[in-house]
């Protein structure tokens, strides 16, 4: 797994003005293997902005610790009125999280071939 971290603009939202966005790119395997490093970036992520874009258009596979993670953060930028949002291409990542529900909660960028 290639983690990489992007810190973005602010977003027009007036609370969190001053509040940096994070994009984190991930690539290759999402699975039990990697969910410590995972969730340790997650953490930092989570402390640090309150937007977070997970871009997954590299992911090639994840499990279901990889979503766990996902979520922890979801509910960690939810505690103080963040958001989480998925940048995906339509591979079994996308299929992946569609079987779970997170399409339809979360905010999602589509991003074509």
């Amino acid at each position: 797994m290639d983690i990489i971290l992007e810190e973005n603009r602010p977003l027009e939202s007036p609370p969190f003005a001053d509040a940096p966005d994070r994009t984190i790119a991930l690539s290759g395997d999402l699975d039990l293997a990697v969910r410590e490093e995972l969730q340790k970036r997650f953490d930092e992520a989570g402390l640090a902005a309150h937007y977070v874009t997970l871009d997954l258009t590299d992911v090639n596979y994840m499990d279901s610790s990889a979503i766990g993670a996902m979520i922890l953060l979801h509910r960690r930028l939810r505690e103080k009125d963040g958001e989480l949002r998925f940048r995906l291409r339509k591979n079994g990542a996308y299929r992946l999280l569609e079987i779970a529900g997170l399409i339809a909660v979360f905010p999602v960028e589509i991003v074509e071939d």
